[in-house]
């Protein structure tokens, strides 16, 4: 079983053909063989047997749309064989979790939020889809704090309408009235990726319709391992609730960068505005700026754009805010040691090479430099940024 990364790296598929054996055991003499099997799916994904659940399916009943949120993998995993709960779909929010899908012919379609850090496998049959599957698939990841139109969905291989067409619903395939289902709720259709694998004419999967009535593929999947640079308190938390968590405990302090030559070291000092937890980025001139140093942590922070420095200045001060330039390379200027920082301050960074504006210094109530002993001019700004990000945290006992 080859393992794929989907989604920009963010969840982890596995998808079984013939070659690695019956994925759903129909006797209890197929039990262990079965269970072998799906262990080497679970394995596949980083995961051990009792970390991993699987969507058992019954047609001995007239709902085909029950969907369940992060069960209990110690009662409910691939080691229980058929004594765990029937359902239709699964969803989780933790990478812990694996859930693991056995088909012959029906569609199995994953769902993905990555501002909400959700995970959704869902078993799409005929069964499923006349009762309106995935519209209510997708109510019920929106339900735990999904929006539709940032879901992300791959489909699995299935039957194709030449062979498995869809009387209801005018003889279209599977993926078609799903497509149309996820669309009717939501969803953007070019969101979705189909491979387009027809199990009724690859020869590499059960397909039920042509004669494998005892044996299954399957289709395993698991939010992958958070690698963001996050403490360990944030990790596998969606960005939205990392960020109101941060809003609890905003220092005062603001900053401002003016950006009129797409410095490189932009994306440095907002991530020096994350370390010290600011309370609002000021970006002023162009929008577009290297995110790259910021190593994502724009995504934690409240961030404004100004087109102006007067525009900039005229909000600042009336709320009240005291600007206070960093710069080496102006009249008047004085070491930063003797600052006496207040809570409502805003620093102003500029760029490396032409440092702050004439016009921008004009509208400032302070500037200061960072004393040095050494040879060179100046220090980066990057670095200078979090100088002053520490004095002033040091100056307001935060430290």
């Amino acid at each position: 079983m080859k393992l794929q990364n989907i989604f920009g790296g963010r969840v982890q598929v596995v998808i079984s053909d013939k070659s690695d054996g019956n994925m759903r055991a129909f006797t209890a003499s197929d039990s262990f063989t079965v269970l072998v099997n799906q262990t080497q799916a679970a394995q596949s994904l980083g995961l051990s047997a009792s970390k991993i659940i699987p969507i058992r399916c019954s047609y001995d009943r007239t709902d085909f749309t029950n969907y369940i949120f992060n069960p209990d993998s110690a009662l409910d995993n691939i080691t229980q064989h058929d004594q765990g709960s029937t359902n239709d779909g699964i969803l989780t929010n933790s990478s812990d979790l694996g859930i693991l899908l056995p088909l012959a012919d029906c569609l199995g379609v994953v769902l993905y939020d990555p501002d909400a850090n959700l995970l959704m496998l869902v078993h799409c049959g005929r069964h499923n889809l006349e009762q309106q599957g995935l519209t209510k698939a997708v109510d019920f990841i929106s339900k735990h704090g999904a929006n539709p139109r940032n879901i992300q969905v791959f489909f699995s291989p299935a039957a194709g309408k030449s062979n498995y067409p869809l009387h209801n619903f005018d003889n279209q395939s599977l993926s078609e009235v799903a497509t149309l289902q996820l669309a009717a709720a939501g969803v953007d259709p070019a969101n979705i990726i189909d491979d387009h694998i027809d199990t009724t004419t690859n020869d590499d999967y059960f397909s039920h319709s042509q004669g494998d009535r005892t044996a299954r593929f399957a289709i395993a999947v698991r939010l992958a391992p958070d690698t963001r640079n996050l403490i360990d308190k944030y990790k596998g938390k969606p960005n939205t609730e990392i960020v109101a968590d941060l809003d609890k405990s905003r220092i005062p302090l603001e900053i401002a960068i003016e950006n009129l030559s797409h410095d490189f070291n932009i994306g440095t000092i907002v991530r020096n505005a994350n370390a010290f937890n600011v309370s609002k980025v000021h970006i002023i001139g162009h929008r577009k700026y290297n995110r790259r140093g910021a190593m994502v942590t724009d995504k934690y922070l409240h961030i404004e754009h100004w087109a102006t420095a007067a525009e900039f200045a005229t909000d600042a001060k009336s709320r009240g805010r005291e600007l206070v330039a960093l710069e080496n390379n102006c009249p008047n200027t004085q070491p930063l040691s003797a600052a006496h920082l207040h809570p409502n301050t805003t620093l102003i960074f500029g760029s490396e090479s032409n440092g702050i504006s004439a016009e921008l210094l004009s509208l400032v109530d302070h500037t200061y430099y960072i004393e040095q002993l050494g040879s060179t001019r100046s220090i980066n700004v990057g670095c200078a940024s979090a100088i002053a990000l520490y004095e002033f945290a040091r100056q307001q006992n935060l430290l």
